[in-house]
């Protein structure tokens, strides 16, 4: 039948984490962060728990941006993640596709202390932050403040704000004569000081969020353009200056230009020919966060797996909270 017998799955480690320990779910939560540890099983919510005393979400500091988080926020930031396909995968119900799963940014790679209460504070990762500042949540689609919610415990992330960088009615001609920003189909928030040479304005000059054009060049690989400036190379990692302008530009590693599932689709113009340097037809057809709604794709599916009905197999129920929420399921 393709079942296999499970007993207890669910359990606390030694930092006061519930969490689901089955095979598939523990494989996915290893590649996400790039871990071997073997005790890395899926973490639930420690807020909002029913009736079994477990969660229906996972846990917000270690899976932000998962459907399966317990705060979903802006449609445009959720994903049907390779964790959450795993853990429905593990309950026996459900035969999943995990070709279809969508890559969730948060946390990538960061490894087994990622999110714990112990390192969110310590600048050990640039998926948080600290104090209550403006930024780029870590998607760069949006300008973002450093906040945190009852879910987070206490650690702060950079939340996004209703001014996103990909929409053209969010520019303002006052803060573009300055700061260079640009709103544009192929806008992304960029940390930055920037002001103009020639503005005789008293401006900050904190490092916050501003946003910029950008276009894909390779894999991790993009470039910049500020308003009045040319096409600039931006190497990940780095930071770069512009000319014109005071200040400094700071270049993301692994948010932009990464993910084939996120972003923009770049023509094929070679980005130093001199007609690049001005221009760059940008299509959105492929890009699933512009027009992705909470509602997965529809070969997204999920078919009845083995009802484990025969004597001496069965399967655990103690996984059913991690579908509790999952309403769009058929």
């Amino acid at each position: 039948m393709g079942c296999s017998p499970w007993g207890q799955v669910t359990n606390t480690d030694e930092t006061g984490q519930v969490r689901i320990y089955t095979q598939s779910v523990i494989r996915a939560l290893q590649d996400h962060l790039l871990s071997t540890d073997p005790e890395l099983g899926g973490p639930l919510e420690n807020l909002d728990v029913g009736y079994s005393g477990l969660s229906s979400h996972w846990e917000s500091r270690v899976l932000q941006g998962s459907i399966m988080a317990a705060a979903l926020g802006d449609p445009a930031v959720v994903r049907v993640d390779p964790v959450t396909l795993a853990a429905l995968q593990d309950t026996g119900w459900y035969s999943v596709n995990h070709s279809r799963a969508q890559s969730l940014v948060w946390g990538k790679g960061e490894g087994a202390m990622f999110g714990l209460l112990s390192t969110c504070h310590d600048n050990s990762s640039s998926f948080f932050c600290t104090g209550s500042g403006l930024g780029c949540h870590y998607l760069h689609r949006h300008k973002g403040e450093c906040q945190t919610d009852p879910h987070l415990d206490g650690c702060r992330i950079y939340k996004p704000l209703m001014s996103e960088c990909w929409k053209e009615e969010n520019e303002r001609e006052t803060e573009t004569e300055w700061s260079g920003e640009l709103y544009r189909i192929d806008s992304r928030c960029f940390f930055s000081n920037l002001s103009r040479e020639n503005v005789s304005l008293s401006v900050s000059d904190s490092v916050v969020g501003r946003c910029y054009r950008h276009r894909c060049t390779g894999l991790n690989r993009y470039q910049i353009l500020v308003s009045g400036s040319d096409w600039l190379d931006c190497p990940v990692g780095s930071t770069i200056q512009v000319t014109g302008y005071k200040g400094l530009v700071f270049c993301p590693d692994k948010r932009l230009c990464y993910y084939p599932d996120i972003g923009l689709s770049i023509d094929n113009q070679d980005p130093h020919s001199p007609a690049a340097s001005t221009t760059g037809t940008v299509t959105t057809e492929n890009d699933p966060l512009l027009h992705q709604n909470t509602i997965p794709d529809p070969s997204l599916t999920f078919d009845p797996g083995p009802t484990c009905a025969e004597p001496g197999v069965s399967t655990d129920s103690t996984l059913a909270p991690v579908l509790l929420s999952v309403s769009w399921l058929p």
